[in-house]
C-alpha cells in the first residue's frame, strides 16, 4: 500500500509541476523565452522518468539486479507523458478572449499544491524508510540469535587456550619478521631440498621465539579455545585479528619442527607437529568460514611437515605413539556452523552497511571518508535511504535464497555437493541477484573443495603413521592396506572425495598413499598439479635401502 501511495504522489507531483511550469511560461512576454520554457517543461518530467526507467532496465538486464521496479517506473513514465500532453493541450487552448487557458491558472494555488504534494511524497518515503529500518532491527535481532546458536561454549580461563595465545601474541610472537622469512616458506613449499633448517638467521629467530612457543604449545594442550566475542552483535570485525595470528603461530611451530629434527630432536619435532594439529582444531572452533580455511591450511602444514619428517629422519615407535591423537576432525559440522555464523554476520552487515545511524559516526570520526568507493561494504550516506526503500528487502531475500542452497553443501557427498555448487555459481552469474548479494556470495566459493582437501590430507597422515609403525615393527611396508592389523588403532580411512578407501601404490623407492582429489580420477598416485587441479593428493613414504628386519 505504501509503495502504491508513493507512486500516486510521485505522478501527482510531476503533473502539478508541469501545470505550474506551463502557467509560468504562458505569462512570459517574450515569445522565444516562452517557447524555451515550454520545451524545457515538455522534456524535464518525462525525461526524468525515462532516465529512471532506463536505469532500472540496465540494473535488471545488464547487472542482473532484481528490483521489481521496472513495470511501475515504466507506467509512471507513460502516465507522465500522457499527462504532459493533456496539460499542454488544455493549457495552450485559447478561450473566448483568445487567451491561453493556462494564463488563468492560479500560480499560488498550483505552487501550494505542488509543495504540499512534495511534502506528502517525502513523508510517505520517510515512513517507508522507517518501516524498513524497523525490519532491519528485527533482522539484527535474528542475526544475533543465529550467532549465539553457533557460538563456542564458554570456558574457564584455566582451560581456555585463548588466554595463552593472546599472551604469546602480545609477547612478541608477531614482531617484525626476518627478511628471510618468506623465502624460508617458499623453499619449504617448492624446493624442500634447498631449505636449510640450521640457517644461522633461522636459529637466531627461533631462539627469540622459544619462550613464546612454549606458551603456544601449552595453549594447544588445553581442551578448548574461546576468545569471548560478543556473539549477540555479530559483525565482520569479529574476524580480526586472532585467526591470522594463530596461522602465524603455526608457521613458527613448523619452522621450529624442521630445526629440531635437523638437530636430532625428532621427538620435539613430533610434539610441534601435534601442536600444529591441535592449534588447527582450536582455530576451527571459531565458527567463521575464514577460520575454517585457516584451520585447513594449518592442518595441511602439519601434514606436510610430518611427511618430510618421516622421509628424512629416523622415527621410532615411541615417537609415532605421540600421533595417536592426530585424527581427522569432522569437517562437515564445522562448515555447517560456519555457514550459519556467516549468515548471521552478513545479515548484520546488510543492516550496518546502509544505516546512516552507523555510517555517520564513522564519517565524522574519519574512519571512513564520506562516499569512500574503496570499501564496497559501505554506501554514500545520500544513497542509503534510496537503497533501503527500493532495494534492501529484495537484496536480503536474494542473499538468503542463495545462502540456504549453499548451506546444504556440507551435508552432501563431495560429488553431489560439487554439482550443486556448479549450478549455484551458474545461477549467480546468469540469474538476477542483489547488489550486496553479488558482493558477499563469492566468499563461499569452493569451501566444500577446501574442506575435502584438508580432510583427505589428515586421513592420509593417519594412514601414513600406521604404515610407518608397521614397517618399524615388521621390517617392511605392507604391500596392501589390508595387511595392516585391525587392532583398534588402525582404521583404513575413506577418501572424502569418492567415498572409497584411500589407495596405495609403490615405486622402486617409495610407498605412495593417495586420494583421487577433486577431479575424481584415479591417477595412480600422480601428484596433483596446483595449476590445473588435476592429479591425486599424495603422502609419500620412502622405502629404506638395505635390511628389512624390524626396527626398534
Amino acid at each position: 500500500m505504501g509503495y502504491t501511495l508513493l507512486w500516486i504522489e510521485n505522478l501527482t507531483f510531476w503533473l502539478l509541476l508541469i501545470a505550474l511550469a506551463v502557467a509560468l511560461a504562458i505569462r512570459v512576454k517574450r515569445p522565444w523565452r516562452r517557447r524555451t520554457l515550454l520545451v524545457a517543461t515538455a522534456v524535464l518530467a518525462p525525461g526524468a522518468c525515462l532516465l529512471a526507467t532506463l536505469a532500472i532496465w540496465a540494473l535488471e538486464t545488464t547487472w542482473s539486479v532484481p528490483t521489481g521496479l521496472f513495470t511501475p517506473v515504466l507506467a509512471l513514465s507513460v502516465c507522465c507523458t500522457v499527462g504532459l500532453l493533456v496539460i499542454l493541450r488544455n493549457g495552450l487552448r485559447r478561450d473566448d478572449q483568445q487567451a491561453p487557458r493556462a494564463s488563468q491558472w492560479r500560480l499560488g494555488t498550483l505552487a501550494l499544491a505542488t509543495t504540499a504534494t512534495l511534502v506528502l511524497h517525502l513523508m510517505t518515503f520517510w515512513n517507508l524508510d522507517l518501516s524498513v529500518r524497523q525490519q532491519m532491527e528485527t533482522l539484527r535481532a535474528e542475526a544475533g540469535t543465529l550467532a549465539m546458536s553457533v557460538a563456542p561454549a564458554r570456558i574457564p580461563d584455566r582451560d581456555n587456550a585463548a588466554v595463552l595465545y593472546v599472551q604469546a601474541f602480545e609477547g612478541g610472537l608477531l614482531d617484525p619478521l626476518p627478511k628471510e622469512y618468506n623465502e624460508w616458506f617458499r623453499l619449504m613449499s617448492d624446493e624442500p631440498d634447498k631449505f636449510n633448517p640450521l640457517d644461522p638467521a633461522l636459529t637466531a629467530y627461533l631462539v627469540h621465539l622459544r619462550p613464546l612457543l612454549v606458551l603456544v604449545r601449552e595453549a594447544t594442550a588445553r581442551s578448548g579455545c574461546n576468545f569471548n566475542r560478543d556473539w549477540g552483535r555479530p559483525s565482520i570485525s569479529m574476524l580480526i585479528p586472532e585467526t591470522q595470528d594463530m596461522r602465524a603461530a603455526a608457521r613458527a611451530l613448523q619452522l621450529e619442527a624442521h630445526a629440531l629434527a635437523a638437530q636430532g630432536d625428532v621427538r620435539g619435532a613430533c610434539d610441534n607437529i601435534l601442536a600444529m594439529h591441535r592449534l588447527a582444531e582450536h582455530v576451527s572452533e571459531e565458527p567463521f568460514l575464514i577460520s575454517q580455511l585457516v584451520s585447513f591450511a594449518i592442518d595441511s602444514m602439519a601434514v606436510r611437515t610430518l611427511e618430510l619428517l618421516l622421509q628424512r629422519h629416523p622415527v621410532t615407535v615411541a615417537d609415532l605413539a605421540r600421533f595417536e591423537d592426530f585424527r581427522s576432525s569432522p569437517v562437515r559440522p564445522g562448515l555447517q556452523r560456519a555457514f550459519r555464523a556467516e549468515e548471521a554476520m552478513m545479515l548484520s552487515t546488510f543492516c550496518a552497511a546502509v544505516d546512516w545511524r552507523e555510517l555517520e559516526p564513522l564519517t565524522k570520526s574519519g574512519i571512513r571518508p564520506r562516499g569512500d568507493e574503496s570499501n564496497p561494504m559501505y554506501w554514500p550516506l545520500n544513497a542509503s535511504a534510496v537503497y533501503r526503500v527500493f532495494f534492501w528487502a529484495t537484496d536480503v531475500q536474494s542473499y538468503r535464497e542463495h545462502l540456504h542452497t549453499i548451506q546444504m553443501l556440507p551435508t552432501l557427498p563431495y560429488k553431489q555437493a560439487h554439482e550443486v555448487w556448479s549450478k549455484t555459481e551458474e545461477s549467480t552469474r546468469n540469474s538476477p541477484i542483489g547488489i550486496m548479494t553479488r558482493l558477499l556470495l563469492p566468499a563461499f566459493s569452493q569451501m566444500h573443495v577446501a574442506g575435502a582437501h584438508a580432510d583427505a590430507k589428515t586421513r592420509l597422515a593417519q594412514l601414513a603413521v600406521a604404515m610407518h609403525r608397521h614397517r618399524l615393527q615388521h621390517g617392511a611396508f605392507p604391500s596392501d592396506l589390508d595387511e595392516l592389523p585391525r587392532d583398534g588403532n588402525v582404521l583404513i580411512p575413506r577418501d572424502p572425495f569418492d567415498g572409497q578407501p584411500l589407495r596405495l601404490t609403490k615405486t622402486d623407492d617409495s610407498v605412495i598413499m593417495y586420494s583421487v582429489g577433486q577431479d575424481l580420477k584415479d591417477d595412480h598416485g600422480a601428484k596433483m598439479d596446483d595449476q590445473t587441479r588435476t592429479g591425486d593428493l599424495t603422502f609419500v613414504l620412502k622405502i629404506p635401502a638395505g635390511s628389512t628386519k624390524p626396527l626398534p
